[in-house]
C-alpha cells in the first residue's frame, strides 16, 4: 500500500471515530413539548434531507437553552410538586387553629316509663322526644412543639422542590448545549468536507486535462478518484449525523422533530482556568444537589426532634355549648347548657413505638450526613477533573493550530512542486489528506474545548440559563 492510500485510511478511520462519539452524544436527547417559536428562518440547512424550499429555524446557543428550558414538561411536574409542599406546609400550620364541630342528635324513648305519685303527679325517666344540639370546640394548648416541628419539616419539603426545580432546569439546560455543540461540531465538518470536495474535484479536474495531454497517466486520475470517493462517503455519514442532530435539538426545544433547525455559533471556549480552590468553593456553595443533600440532612435533624417528642404529654382544652331538653326543671322544653374543661393526656406505654420511632429518625440522619460527606468529595473530585480536562484539551486545541497551520503550509508547497513536476500526484494528494486530517483534529480540538468547558459550567453550577 502506497503513502497515499495510507493517509486516506488514516483519514477514514479518524472521521468514523469522531461521527460514532457524536452519535452516542446526541443519542440522549429526548422528547421536547410545544414549540414557542423564538427563532428565525432560513431556506434549507446545508446537510439536511427535507425539500430545498423547506425552511429551517436558526437556533443560537441562548435560543437553544431558553426554549429546551420552557418547553419540557418535567418542569411542570416539579412546578406542581413545590405548590404542593407549599399545600402541605399549610396543612401543618392548622394544627395551631382550634378544630369546632357542630352536632345535632334527636332520639325517641319508646315505651316511655313514668310513675305516678298520690298527691304529687305522674314523673317520666326520660322524654319520648329528645333533641341535642351543641357546637364544640377543641384547642391544643401545649404539645412540647410538636406542631411547630411539623411545619419546619414541611417547609423543609418546599425548599426541597425548589432545588429540584432548579435541577430540572439546569440538566435541560445543560443537554440543550451539548447537543446544540455537537450540531454545531457536524455543520462545521459538513462545510469543511465540502470544501475539501471542492478543491479534490478542481484538481480531479486538472489531472483529467493533464490525462488527455498525456502529462499525467490512468493511476493518478484513478488514485484522485479513489480519494474524492472517499471524501463523498465521509460526507454522506456526516450529513447522516447532522440531520439526527437537528432532530436531537428540535425535540429538545419543542420544535416539530421533523423540521430543520440551523446552529448558530462558534467552537470557542471562553472559560479560564482560574484559581483550583476557589472553583470547589464555588461549586461547594452552589451546587443544588449539595443544597438538596443539606435540606435533606436538616430534615433528617427535624424528624428526630419530633420523635423524640412522641412520649411527651399533650395539653388540650375543650368547650361545648348548645341546647337540649330532658333537664330539670322543665324537662320538657329546650335548655342552654354548655361545658368547658381541659384534658392532658400523658402516653404511658405505646409498645415501644417511640423509642423505635427515634431509633429509626437517628439512623436516617447519620446516613443524611453520611450521603453529604460522600456527595462533597465526589463533587470536588468532579471539578479537579473537569480543570484537568479543560487545561488538557486548551494545550490539545493549540497544537492542533500549529499542525493545521503546517499542513496548510505544506500543501501549498506541494501545489507548486506538483505543477513544478518536482513531486508525483500521491505525493500531493498524501498532502491533501495531511491537511482534511488536520483541519478534522483541529475541529475536533475545539470541540472538546468548548465540551471541557461546560463539564466544568456544570461541576461548578453556574447557571447557563435564563
Amino acid at each position: 500500500m502506497n503513502k497515499g492510500m495510507k493517509y486516506i485510511y488514516c483519514a477514514l478511520l479518524l472521521c468514523g471515530l469522531a461521527i460514532q462519539g457524536f452519535s452516542q452524544t446526541l443519542g440522549g436527547a429526548t422528547a421536547g413539548g410545544a414549540s414557542s417559536g423564538g427563532g428565525a428562518t432560513v431556506g434549507g440547512a446545508g446537510g439536511g434531507t427535507s425539500g430545498g424550499e423547506a425552511q429551517a429555524t436558526v437556533l443560537t446557543l441562548d435560543s437553544a437553552i431558553a426554549q429546551a428550558v420552557a418547553n419540557r414538561t418535567s418542569i411542570g411536574q416539579a412546578e406542581d410538586e413545590v405548590l404542593a409542599a407549599q399545600a402541605a406546609v399549610g396543612v401543618a400550620q392548622s394544627g395551631y387553629y382550634p378544630k369546632v364541630n357542630a352536632t345535632g342528635n334527636y332520639m325517641r324513648v319508646e315505651p316511655n316509663q313514668s310513675f305516678t305519685f298520690p298527691g304529687l303527679g305522674t314523673f317520666s325517666l326520660s322524654q319520648e322526644d329528645n333533641w341535642d344540639f351543641h357546637v364544640g370546640l377543641s384547642q391544643i394548648v401545649y404539645d412540647f412543639g410538636k406542631r411547630g416541628l411539623q411545619v419546619k419539616l414541611a417547609e423543609s419539603e418546599v425548599g426541597s422542590g425548589r432545588i429540584s426545580l432548579d435541577q430540572v432546569k439546569e440538566d435541560l439546560a445543560f443537554k440543550a448545549a451539548q447537543t446544540f455543540y455537537s450540531a454545531l461540531f457536524l455543520q462545521e465538518e459538513l462545510a469543511s468536507l465540502d470544501g475539501q470536495l471542492a478543491d479534490l474535484n478542481g484538481h480531479l479536474s486538472v489531472i483529467q486535462k493533464k490525462e488527455e495531454t498525456g502529462s499525467a497517466t490512468k493511476y493518478d486520475v484513478l488514485s484522485t478518484q479513489v480519494q474524492v470517493a472517499t471524501l463523498q462517503g465521509q460526507r454522506i455519514q456526516a450529513a447522516s449525523q447532522y440531520r439526527k442532530a437537528q432532530i436531537a435539538l428540535a425535540q429538545l426545544v419543542g420544535l416539530d422533530p421533523s423540521s430543520e433547525v440551523v446552529v448558530n455559533g462558534s467552537l470557542a471556549s471562553n472559560q479560564d482556568s482560574g484559581d483550583v480552590s476557589a472553583f470547589i468553593a464555588q461549586a461547594l456553595a452552589d451546587r443544588p444537589d449539595l443544597r438538596q443533600a443539606s435540606v435533606a440532612q436538616d430534615a433528617a435533624q427535624l424528624n428526630l426532634d419530633l420523635a423524640k417528642t412522641g412520649g411527651l404529654p399533650t395539653l388540650v382544652a375543650q368547650a361545648e355549648a348548645g341546647y337540649k331538653n330532658g333537664l330539670l326543671p322543665d324537662e320538657s322544653s329546650l335548655t342552654f347548657n354548655w361545658a368547658a374543661g381541659l384534658t392532658v393526656n400523658v402516653p404511658l406505654f405505646n409498645g415501644l413505638l417511640a423509642a423505635r420511632q427515634i431509633d429509626e429518625a437517628r439512623a436516617r440522619l447519620d446516613a443524611a450526613k453520611e450521603k453529604g460527606a460522600t456527595l462533597r468529595r465526589s463533587v470536588v473530585t468532579q471539578v479537579l477533573q473537569a480543570l484537568q480536562d479543560l487545561s488538557a484539551s486548551h494545550q490539545a486545541e493549540e497544537t492542533s493550530r500549529a499542525q493545521l497551520d503546517q499542513a496548510q503550509q505544506a500543501l501549498d508547497a506541494a501545489k507548486i512542486q506538483y505543477e513544478l513536476g518536482v513531486i508525483t500526484n500521491d505525493e500531493y494528494l498524501s498532502s491533501q489528506t495531511a491537511l482534511a486530517q488536520a483541519k478534522l483534529a483541529n475541529l475536533l480540538a475545539r470541540y472538546n474545548e468548548v465540551a471541557s468547558d461546560y463539564s466544568l459550567k456544570e461541576a461548578l453550577a453556574q447557571r447557563i440559563w435564563q
